[in-house]
């Protein structure tokens, strides 16, 4: 109580951490529910070729590349993570706002966009597990909070597509991204973290060298670039067997169901590494089955191993990065800096490569990626999970 009113004093803003950081991934994911499954869309029915369509898309995981690196690690000796994610959001408000002004524009606006939301999630992440460390919240029960604002969003786009067109992506795009400026102004102040390491400038590649923490980290940045092909030519992939966009956001929901009830029961007596280990087959399973079949009942039921192939995954990295990295800004922006960025900026043109050539044989390229992830794991021993830290876990 007493340490409640002392926060709220240094900080006029203060909120209850569990509801800000709810509403924080809420806003932010329903954004991400529109824009993941439709921008491709949308910037296909702008008349752009699929090998186009993938470089544009690239400049989100070569914004997550470039500017994490740069604000974890200023985020961890400052403090200033909420700061970061209101000032980069006003980027993203300004790409989405360029969306409106022709095409000619619609490199800058994707650009600004990618550049702008690169550090949200791993700044809020970060936070998110500072508070979590001190009880304030529980941090799957608020990710999973914005996981179903993603379910919810991804149907209704698919819905609107068919009703209004394309256009509904901007006009989502614009809207979402002030909402999560406006909810950041609220969330809670970050804790410096005055370590040695973030005062390098290849901190969070530096983190990847320590050898335990480095191969489990690896694991997980693996299998998040693995998405790429799902994540940016998935929909196209759909629409070209024959599937209406509102079927496709409803596979889009699916998988984020799966992923919603990982978040709800997710079995906290289980290590990080096992976890990593368990996402990472799953991972590999279901690329296989997307690769393989047009079945509508297989590929919903691939779907469903997003419960494994994001959740799992993600859950393990987020545990593992509270019990054995001090950096938190730091380590958190090294998986999305490498995972959901170099690795994914290189994967996304690659995979427009093939499947333009390829088509749905485009998802063995993401199984390989899958088996290096179960290969870097290979010998790591997991760490038994003690009473003291069941208590922090159950905030991941």
């Amino acid at each position: 109580m007493g340490g409640s009113i002392e926060k709220t004093r240094e900080d006029p803003n203060a909120v209850a951490a569990g509801p800000i950081f709810s509403l924080h991934f809420i806003v932010f994911f329903a954004w991400a529910g529109i824009l993941l499954p439709f921008l491709p869309v949308y910037l296909s029915e702008r008349g752009l070729p699929e090998a186009t369509i993938g470089l544009v898309l690239a400049f989100t995981p070569w914004a997550r590349f470039i500017v994490n690196p740069i604000v974890a690690p200023l985020a961890d000796r400052r403090g200033l993570g909420r700061e970061l994610i209101v000032g980069m959001t006003g980027l993203a408000i300004v790409g989405s706002a360029l969306f409106f002004l022709g095409d000619p524009l619609i490199a800058l606006a994707c650009l600004l966009l990618a550049v702008g939301t690169a550090p949200i999630i791993p700044l809020g992440d970060a936070l998110a597990i500072q508070r979590a460390e001190a009880g304030e919240l529980d941090y799957p029960k608020s990710r999973l909070l914005g996981s179903i604002a993603f379910i919810v969003t991804s149907y209704l786009a698919g819905v609107l597509l068919d009703a209004y067109g394309a256009m509904t992506v901007p006009i989502a795009s614009l809207v979402f991204t002030i909402g999560i400026a406006l909810v950041a102004v609220y969330l809670p102040r970050g804790r410096p973290e005055p370590s040695a390491q973030t005062k390098n400038p290849f901190a969070s590649f530096k983190i990847l060298l320590r050898p335990r923490i480095g191969r489990v980290l690896l694991a997980a940045i693996l299998i998040q670039a693995s998405h790429a092909a799902l994540y940016n030519f998935g929909s196209l992939h759909f629409r070209n067997i024959g599937m209406s966009d509102s079927t496709i956001g409803a596979l889009w929901g699916l998988g984020v169901a799966a992923e919603v009830a990982l978040f709800a029961f997710y079995p906290r007596s289980v290590s990080p590494v096992t976890m990593i280990r368990i996402g990472s087959a799953g991972t590999l399973l279901r690329w296989i089955v997307l690769a393989e079949t047009s079945s509508f009942a297989l590929i919903a039921l691939s779907q469903t191993l997003h419960a494994l192939s994001f959740a799992a995954v993600y859950l393990g990295a987020i545990a593992f990065i509270s019990e054995e990295i001090e950096e938190k800004n730091t380590a958190t922006g090294a998986l999305a800096a490498y995972g959901g960025g170099l690795l994914m900026a290189l994967m996304i043109p690659f995979s427009g490569w093939l499947f333009e050539h390829f088509g749905a044989r485009t998802f063995y390229g993401a199984a390989a990626l899958a088996i290096l992830a179960l290969l870097s794991l290979f010998g790591v021993h997991s760490t038994a999970r003690v009473p003291a830290a069941s208590s922090q876990a159950s905030a991941r």
